[in-house]
């Protein structure tokens, strides 16, 4: 940059370990945005000078060196630039904090926020789309989701106004930092993430089998020994908790929760603030199993928990927290099983040959951590739950069969405890759309057109 004082950016690579060659694909593409940005900070710099040499009344010459030096006029193109151009004008007051801070958190932590990668499609639809939180224990199949889902967010189809984090596929700090390396992979560091609750309601005294609790590897991303860890700064101050309510209060009946972990967040956002429930517009939950399934629909014979016999992974990890959401919730409910998603008929050679063909910085990440994830385990289909029920929320065609019943935990079992029960004998008012087989070839082209393979479409 000529002329004037310089602006230095540096520019951290997230990304797989041990891949050259993928690390010189992603600086590249970093780099072109980086200079694109400097470039506009450059002209737009040039341009308040001109404007403040023409102005007679100014004559403050201090106030004035301040107001353009380089870090203020980067922080202000870059917001300006961010707002306008990737994700459109948010004049809410929501909208400012939310853009102002992750723009000075990330100069401060000397990273730049890149753009986005614009498509050359729009599928816009929507004048007000649909506002979504999504509480995640990311996990790889809560970044699969996460895709996804930012790629709705990105055609502006739906608007991630949060992503809350829990306990769940590993600790709550890991989660926290499997988020914001995603996002960073993505370039949507806009997307604020919150920090939630470190443990179930109620500790249990038994651990899961060890094959169970750490299906995603210790650290919920395969265990990959990543060359850098995100700032932890990029985190909200806030608590997750307090965030779902504020958040839904701002937006009364327009957020959808997307619930891809155990419950914990949720049930205590709900017995934390009464008015919570009543807010909701609805929610989407990963969870659970469906006792009732008929064997011969099941593709892996009866057994119908993943962590025990009776028991699915997020509910047996926190079935208290479960009870409360599906007891207390007062708006519609969408349950996902976990029996549904074994009978979703996706091949591992499907998911690594033709979803994995994909190359960007953000599949890149996705297949390195599912390649290590799958090839450990005794899985010869492809599950990616958590995408399944985003999938829901996006195209409720996905769902070819399913069913409204009342549905509650077992908590007292020593057996069961974690257990979905169902009101078989219909006393009781339903409180679940249950949702018992989707469409695999669906969910495979969304997929796809999430994942930016090309010649995909959303529709």
């Amino acid at each position: 940059m000529s002329g004037g004082n310089r602006i230095a950016f540096h520019v951290k690579f997230i990304g797989i370990p041990n891949k050259s060659d993928v690390m010189t694909k992603t600086i590249h593409h970093q780099l072109f945005y980086v200079m694109k940005g400097m470039r506009r900070i450059h002209a737009r710099r040039n341009a308040i000078r001109m404007s403040i040499d023409e102005n007679e009344h100014c004559n403050n010459v201090t106030e004035t060196t301040a107001r353009n030096s380089p870090l203020t006029s980067a922080r202000r193109s870059l917001q300006e630039i961010h707002t306008i151009e990737i994700h459109g004008a948010d004049t809410s007051d929501y909208g400012k904090r939310r853009n102002s801070s992750v723009v000075d958190r990330s100069l401060s932590d000397g990273s730049l926020v890149l753009p986005s990668r614009k498509r050359s499609f729009d599928f816009t639809k929507n004048d007000q789309p649909l506002k979504v939180i999504v509480d995640v224990d990311a996990g790889v199949d809560d970044a699969m989701a996460l895709i996804l889902l930012l790629a709705a967010d990105g055609i502006k189809l739906i608007q991630i106004m949060g992503i809350t984090c829990t306990h769940g596929n590993t600790s709550v700090n890991n989660v926290c930092t499997n988020v914001l390396r995603l996002l960073g992979t993505a370039g949507r560091f806009d997307i604020p993430v919150y920090q939630g609750a470190e443990e179930p309601l109620i500790l249990r005294e038994t651990k899961c089998p060890i094959e169970f609790e750490h299906f995603h590897g210790l650290d919920g991303f395969g265990d990959l020994n990543f060359p850098h860890k995100p700032s932890m700064r990029m985190l909200q101050p806030e608590n997750a908790v307090s965030a779902l309510n504020n958040i839904t209060s701002q937006h009364k009946e327009k957020v959808s929760l997307v619930c891809l972990a155990p419950l914990t967040n949720i049930a205590l956002a709900m017995k934390t603030y009464a008015q919570f429930t009543s807010n909701l517009k609805d929610i989407f939950i990963m969870g659970g199993n469906s006792t009732d399934m008929k064997r011969e629909v099941l593709l892996h014979s009866d057994r119908m928990g993943n962590i025990t016999s009776a028991g699915e992974f997020n509910f047996y990890s926190d079935p208290e927290a479960a009870h409360i959401v599906l007891t207390r919730a007062r708006c519609p409910i969408f349950l996902l099983p976990w029996e549904t998603c074994l009978n979703t008929d996706i091949s591992l050679d499907w998911r690594f040959n033709t979803l994995g063909a994909v190359r960007n910085t953000h599949m890149d990440l996705i297949n390195a951590i599912e390649k290590k994830v799958w090839e450990n385990s005794n899985f010869t289909s492809w599950l990616p739950c958590d995408a399944i029920i985003a999938a829901v929320l996006l195209r409720a065609d996905i769902i070819k069969k399913s069913r409204k019943c009342h549905v509650t935990v077992e908590l007292h079992g020593s057996h069961t405890r974690g257990q979905v029960v169902l009101d078989h004998l219909q006393m009781k008012d339903p409180n679940v759309t249950l949702i018992e087989e989707v469409d695999s070839s669906l969910l495979k082209k969304l997929l796809l057109w999430a994942a930016g393979y090309p010649d995909s479409s959303f529709e």
